[in-house]
């Protein structure tokens, strides 16, 4: 599993993504960014460690509650993870139903799922399936797991 998610994702790190903006978004070029606490706002990978998104607007989280319980901030979330690496990450995997918009709606949901905290390899897929299924359309992010990263 580990090894076809590798493969997934390598597949689709060749391509930038534009956003409307013009901007360029690939979480390889993610660089860590700290507050004034030092509290790390983002890092440089949507698999391993990333545990803030940035908004669209730039103002930066630093707590997953922050975007849930602000609309305009969740409704503005668009930087964290590259849309359509995930996307195609999940076309590779078969999972059917894809996500149709910027707009991922269930970020608590997928946080608080049991199988999220699984295994990354062995779970990984079903933690997709399993919250596209129960939830519906979701953003994936994944609380830190240390140096591994897929």
């Amino acid at each position: 599993m580990l090894r076809h998610i590798q493969n997934s994702l390598g597949s689709v790190y060749r391509s930038n993504t534009a956003t409307p903006q013009g901007q360029i978004i690939h979480h390889r070029n993610f660089q860590s960014q700290f507050d004034t606490t030092g509290n790390t706002l983002y890092n440089n990978c949507w698999v391993c460690s990333l545990n803030v998104i940035k908004s669209r607007d730039g103002n930066n989280y630093s707590a997953l509650e922050d975007i849930t319980s602000d609309n305009q901030a969740f409704n503005n979330i668009l930087e964290g993870i590259d849309i359509i690496e995930c996307e195609n990450l999940l076309k590779e995997m078969n999972v059917q139903k894809i996500p149709e918009s910027s707009l991922f709606t269930n970020i608590k949901e997928a946080l608080q799922a049991e199988v999220f905290n699984s295994t990354v390899e062995d779970d990984f897929e079903s933690f997709i399936s399993y919250e596209l299924q129960n939830h519906g359309p979701l953003m994936l992010i994944r609380p830190s797991l240390g140096s591994e990263c897929l």
